[in-house]
Formats: C-alpha cells, structure tokens, sequence
C-alpha cells in the first residue's frame, strides 16, 4: 500500500503565526492541493509561487509547510526535507511540519528515523491523522489488524477525510476475513473521493477472495490507471496473466514494478516465472540467482532454479545441484520434500543411466543368427 501525505496538512494548520501571507492565498493553494491528481504543470506552477513567497515570508511556517508538501507530492524529496526545516527553524515542535519531516523520511526509506518523529507529532496531537496512518501501516506490517484498525479509527477522528485511513482498515478488516466490512469501508470512502488507488486494489482483492475475478480485474486496472507506480496492484495483474499463461503481459506488469523497486522479490520471482514461460531462459536463471543474493535463505528461487535446468534446460545436473540445496534447507515435513525427493532420485538415475557406455558391435547379438535358430525345427 502507498502511504501519501493529504492535505489536512495544510487545512488543519492554523495562521496564527507572525508575517503570514493574506488567508485567501493560502486557501487558493489549499484548494488545488486538495486535489487527489495534480499534473507537474500546476505543481511546478505551485512551487514557483510557494518559492517567492518565501523570500516576503522567511518566517512563515505555513509557506514552508506548503512548499514542502508540494515537493514531496513531486518526489523531490530532499527539497521537501530542507523545506521543512526551514519551517522548523522557525517553530521548533510545529506538529505539521514534524509529520511532514517523518513522511518524508519513510519515503527515503528511514523508517526508524520516521517513527521518531510520528511519535512526537503524537505527544502533541494524540489524534493526529498522518501520524495514526503512519501507525496503523507499520501495525499492518506486524500483522496486528486489530491494532491497525484502532490507528486508522484515530486518523480519522483527526480527519474524516483521510482516504489513506479508509484503505488501512478496509485492508485490516479483510485480513482479519471480514470480507463484507473491508468492503464497505472502501465504498464508504468513494464518498469522498473516487480517485485512490490503495482502495481500489483493496476492492479487487475482495473480489478475488469472493471469486469475482472480471470484478478484480478491473479494480486493479483501475488502481494503476490512478496510480501507474502502484506496486500491490501491478503485482495482482501481473499474477493474473500469469494465471492463464499470459506472459507478455505479466512481464508487463512485472516490468512497471521493476522501475518502482528493482529489488522487490516477489517481483523478480513472478518475473523469472513470465521470462521461462516466454522461453528467456538464461535471463529467468539470472534473476532467480539475483534474488539468492539479495535473500541467501530464499527457497523459493531454488526451487525455480531445480525446475528451469531440469525441465525446460535439460541441465540436469544443474537442476540436481539446486533441488539437493533446497532439500538440505528444508525438513522432512515441508509441502515439497516429497517431490524434491523424487526429483532428485529421477534426476540421479537419469545422470548414472548417460554415464553409462553405448554398447559395441561385438555386444550386439547377430540377428541373422537370431533369426536362423528362430527358424530351425527340431528333429
């Protein structure tokens, strides 16, 4: 799931600080940021105007807060992050400007950094909605669903509006099986805004629990038609056409994951799986070694590895090499030791049966002679 920053941010912000801007500026500013979409034009457009500002308003908290979330909505966020502290240098604890700095941190990929910040957005505002999101998200992570549907319960509370809140609990509830309500949370919140991808993959994963894959389909096309970087939902489409051998397709989908998160494992796993079916064989090896480096415990990259040089490489001994890898990693009762078992004998006595040599002329019975004791009849 992607987790964005909304504009509560900047509507729940008070003016109250000294050498503001006029109101009426800054709500035009609040009004297209309230926008779920917004082209690079208008944001560039925005960071132009936010960027002259500051140079009348260098104390003004509210300019660079606005000027920082533009920037990360344009994922420049090293430009955001300077923003914000900016803004902090001039209002230290300002909670908004703290939760914008933790955002922007946990895009940068530094959560611990992040939650240190979240945590002391929530000292301030217990019911502050990024920070709660933020909360409910890493509770998802742990597997904890009912705790994540308490944090997404406090976000909204901070604001009803926050579709990122909807998406968590609808998620939450649908991990916990309670299909029917992750349901209509995620039609509740098309109230609002129909224009979230998170709950539109939440919708299609519904409908693929309840077997209404036309349905799934088509909310998973619809998130990456809001979102062509929505990693969740070019996954579910890409497993998909791999269902029914659509490996183009797949390799797709695949492929737009791979420009998001190269490293993503389940990506390049289900990627080795559309380059095999497409007959790529070398280029579905290499990947599934990539994914052993990135993960030396990976089983699952082994076992593709036994299946690709046994079945589809004719390199036997290779994929003998692999399944016995597999086999030494797993225990007795693992789904797959029975057939890594069979594999492994078949392919051993495939290997001793080409080791042994041709016969001779000489080995050779003379079929003439065969034929001519076939023929005699006794006496």
């Amino acid at each position: 799931m992607r987790f964005v920053v909304a504009i509560w941010v900047l509507l729940s912000c008070s003016w109250a600080y000294a050498g503001e801007p006029d109101r009426a500026v800054l709500v035009q500013i609040d009004e297209k940021l309230d926008q779920q979409q917004l082209d690079q034009a208008t944001l560039k457009s925005l960071v132009s105007q936010l960027e002259g500002m500051t140079g009348q308003y260098a104390d003004s908290v509210s300019v660079w807060l606005r000027l920082g979330l533009v920037q990360a909505r344009m994922g420049k966020y090293e430009l955001a992050f300077n923003s914000v502290a900016n803004g902090l240098g001039v209002k230290a604890d300002d909670p908004h400007l703290l939760a914008l700095r933790g955002m922007v941190r946990w895009r940068q990929g530094k959560p611990i950094e992040a939650g240190r910040d979240f945590e002391a957005v929530l000292k301030v505002k217990p019911k502050h909605p990024v920070a709660n999101v933020f909360k409910a998200y890493r509770a998802i992570m742990g597997q904890d669903y009912k705790a994540a549907i308490v944090f997404a319960r406090s976000a909204l509370v901070g604001n009803p509006r926050d579709l990122n809140a909807y998406s968590l609990m609808a998620f939450a509830h649908y991990k916990m099986g309670n299909l029917d309500m992750a349901r209509l949370i995620s039609k509740s919140s098309m109230e609002i805004a129909d224009t979230n991808a998170d709950i539109f993959n939440v919708l299609g994963i519904i409908a693929t629990a309840n077997d209404r894959l036309g349905s799934a389909g088509n909310h998973y096309r619809k998130a990456t038609t809001l979102d062509d970087e929505h990693i969740a939902a070019q996954l579910n489409l890409g497993s998909f056409a791999l269902s029914v051998n659509d490996f183009e397709n797949a390799l797709r989908h695949f492929d737009a994951v791979q420009s998001v998160d190269p490293n993503h494992v389940w990506m390049l796993l289900s990627r080795g799986v559309a380059l095999r079916g497409l007959g790529r064989l070398d280029e579905a090896a290499s990947i599934y070694q990539r994914v052993i480096e990135l993960q030396p415990d990976n089983l699952e990259a082994r076992y593709n590895l036994c299946i690709l040089k046994q079945e589809h490489s004719n390199d036997v001994e290779a994929g003998l090499r692999w399944c016995r890898e597999m086999q030494s990693m797993v225990g007795p009762k693992h789904p797959k030791a029975r057939e890594l078992r069979n594999r492994i004998e078949g392919m051993k006595l495939k290997i001793e049966m080409a080791k042994e040599p041709a016969p001779t002329p000489e080995d050779k019975p003379d079929d003439n002679e065969e034929d001519g004791d076939a023929s005699e009849t006794p006496e």
